[in-house]
C-alpha cells in the first residue's frame, strides 16, 4: 500500500513538472510576495496569496489533489475506463485555480472553480478552494455553504479534514449573529 503511494506521488510530480511542495514550518519559509517599488511610498505586496492557518495541511492537500490528478492521467492512459475524463479536467482546472488563490488572483480563480464544478458537481476540492476564496474576501456565509459542499466529496484523509475544519470553525466565528457580522 505504501510503495503503491510512494509509486502515484512520484509519478505526479513527474507529469505535471512541478516540484515537490515544501511543508512550511517543518524546516521551510514561505515565500513572500514580490514587492512594488513605487517612489516615495513603502514597498508592499503587489498581491495578497490565499490565507490559511494551517499550512501543513494545505500543502498535503494540495499534494492529494495532484495524486489524484496524476492516477487520473493514468487510468485515461491506461484505457482501463475506471477514470471519467470530464472528471480529470476539472480536478487539473481545480489545481491551476489554486495555484492563482495561492498567487493572489482570485477573480481568475473563481472563474476556473466555477467552471471545474459545472464540469464535475462532486470535484471536493473545487468547493473547498471556494469556501477559501470566499472567506478570503469576507463573504463568509458563501463561505461556509461551500465548505458544507466540500466536507461530502472531499477523500476521507485526516489532514484534508483538518484543513476543512479549521477552514469551516473560521467560517462559523466570522458568521456567528453575536459577533455582528
Amino acid at each position: 500500500m505504501l510503495a503503491c503511494a510512494c509509486a502515484l506521488f512520484v509519478a505526479a510530480c513527474g507529469q505535471t513538472g512541478r516540484p515537490v511542495r515544501p511543508t512550511p514550518g517543518v524546516g521551510t519559509k514561505l515565500p513572500s510576495p514580490p514587492a512594488v517599488d513605487m517612489p516615495g511610498r513603502e514597498a508592499e505586496p503587489a498581491v495578497t496569496p490565499i490565507r490559511v492557518r494551517n499550512w501543513e495541511a494545505f500543502a498535503h492537500t494540495s499534494r492529494v489533489l495532484d495524486l489524484r490528478i496524476a492516477a487520473g492521467d493514468s487510468a485515461l492512459r491506461g484505457g482501463a475506463g475506471k477514470a471519467n475524463p470530464a472528471a480529470v479536467a476539472a480536478l487539473r482546472m481545480t489545481a491551476e485555480a489554486r495555484d492563482l488563490l495561492e498567487r493572489g488572483q482570485p477573480e481568475q480563480a473563481l472563474d476556473l472553480l466555477e467552471r471545474a464544478i459545472g464540469m464535475d458537481g462532486r470535484n471536493g476540492f473545487a468547493y473547498l478552494y471556494l469556501a477559501h476564496l470566499y472567506h478570503r474576501q469576507g463573504r463568509y456565509e458563501q463561505g461556509r455553504v461551500f465548505a458544507q459542499r466540500a466536507r461530502q466529496y472531499l477523500p476521507r484523509d485526516a489532514y484534508v479534514l483538518g484543513e476543512l475544519e479549521g477552514l469551516r470553525a473560521s467560517l462559523a466565528v466570522n458568521t456567528n449573529p453575536l459577533r455582528g457580522h
